[in-house]
């Protein structure tokens, strides 16, 4: 018996129905947490443009599927806000 292990990303708001990102493991994927942040400059998602993704909550899969076991990590993510900068004029030059 194997074990194979999937994390899912998921894009903010999606509820869990739109994947961002999907990738698979022969091992583990290390501990991810409650506000981690998820930094994926090349997330497939052409919705979820650029990071950090703020980890808001994480669910776990497990099934059998024949002779091997099936572990998905599901991370459902927010975007963080990008800082605004406003223009500042300066006069005397």
């Amino acid at each position: 018996m194997t074990t194979k292990y999937h994390l899912e990303i998921y894009e903010p708001g999606s509820n869990g129905t739109t994947v961002a990102a999907h990738f698979t493991s022969s091992t583990p994927f290390g501990h991810i947490a409650p506000g981690d942040l998820v930094n994926l400059p090349d997330a497939p998602s052409p919705t979820m443009p650029g990071s950090p993704w703020q980890v808001t909550k994480i669910e776990h899969g497990l099934w059998n599927a024949g002779p091997d076991v099936t572990h998905k990590v599901m991370l459902f993510v927010e975007e963080i806000p990008k800082p605004q900068f406003g223009t500042m004029e300066i006069k005397g030059f």
